[in-house]
């Protein structure tokens, strides 16, 4: 699920959800080599569709956003977040 944030920061524009595999390692130094990054956005809403809070099907391979929310592997460990996202058009004074 996700739930809209205080907008204390700034009015908020998009919410993302992010997702990275987790790998339980033997401490060896091929293990680490080996995994690399394995962090990326699955999805990208508008905030104007999260008004109270808004049910998210994570890994069913569609596009949510620009982003291709992949399917997920069975018996794969995974970490799930989610981030508010704020854009700002300022100007800035030259001295």
């Amino acid at each position: 699920m996700i739930w809209p944030a205080a907008q204390d920061n700034g009015p908020i524009s998009y919410y993302q959800i992010l997702v990275q595999g987790v790998q339980d390692f033997t401490d060896t130094v091929s293990d680490w080599k080996n995994f690399g990054p394995n962090f990326y956005i699955s999805a990208q809403t508008p905030a104007s569709e999260v008004k109270t809070k808004m049910i998210f099907v994570l890994g069913d391979g569609e596009n949510k956003g620009g982003y291709k929310n992949k399917e997920l592997s069975s018996g794969q460990k995974y970490n799930i977040y989610s981030r508010a996202l704020t854009e700002v058009t300022s100007k800035t004074a030259k001295p």
